[in-house]
């Protein structure tokens, strides 16, 4: 009867027990971890989300967290952000991994045209610039969305609603680059040999409400504003 209880006990025990150097393991790494979070804050978060990206639930998690540690979030940025969350002047601007629909390989060169070139001037400049096949509709739509295209000089429902057509202009002028034509329309003004780029979408703009649903859906999160933080008082109360 006593080896039987014993031996229950250990089993239930083995389910999720740690011995003496495993937990010693643990408590350093949690020391460690704790002292960097209290003397590197932005670092560690910074850090922290681009372990967790693609575990939407948890960069929720660490995103509220950074507001009640009075840290400062700057949006994704296809001009400014990389593929991980990174640090700009104690603020953390979040990472173009963390959008959704757009994979590392299309990160990586935008990444790579705006290093070796300079930043993007517009949705269309972006198109024609990323190599052709590397962007589709869906990408520009969640960059969009997410607010990573805020820098390039529209609003965001007309960068959105213009992603087809910023393609297809693209798509036409890396085939007029291909068989070295220009266009019958002249140069652009930025003297790229690409045609004059027609105007996006005359669309009306997104309501606060609309912009935090987008937001949501491709971050996993609302940045601009929750729809409950009107109520905040009220809720906490």
């Amino acid at each position: 009867k006593v080896a039987d209880k014993v031996f229950t006990t250990m089993e239930k025990f083995a389910g999720y027990g740690f011995n003496k150097s495993h937990s010693a393991a643990y408590a350093l790494v949690a020391y460690q971890c704790a002292w960097l979070k209290g003397n590197y804050p932005a670092e560690f978060m910074a850090a922290t989300m681009t372990s967790e990206m693609s575990d939407s639930g948890r960069i929720l998690t660490l995103v509220e967290e950074c507001r009640r540690m009075k840290l400062e979030l700057l949006p994704p940025d296809v001009n400014r952000s990389d593929w991980k969350f990174t640090l700009e002047d104690g603020k953390i601007r979040v990472g173009l991994g963390a959008v959704r629909n757009v994979g590392q390989g299309a990160v990586e060169l935008i990444l790579k045209v705006r290093r070796e070139g300079s930043v993007f001037q517009d949705l269309f400049d972006l198109a024609s610039r990323v190599p052709s096949g590397s962007l589709n509709r869906r990408v520009l739509e969640s960059l969009a969305a997410a607010g990573a295209c805020d820098a390039l000089g529209a609003a965001r429902a007309r960068l959105h609603a213009g992603s087809a057509l910023a393609l297809e202009y693209a798509a036409a002028a890396q085939r007029d680059r291909a068989s070295g034509q220009s266009s019958l329309f002249g140069e652009d003004d930025r003297g790229s040999g690409l045609a004059v780029a027609p105007p996006l979408p005359d669309v009306p703009q997104w309501t606060s409400r609309e912009q935090g649903t987008h937001e949501k859906e491709v971050l996993g999160f609302y940045f601009s504003e929750h729809p409950l933080a009107s109520l905040k008082a009220e809720l906490e109360r």
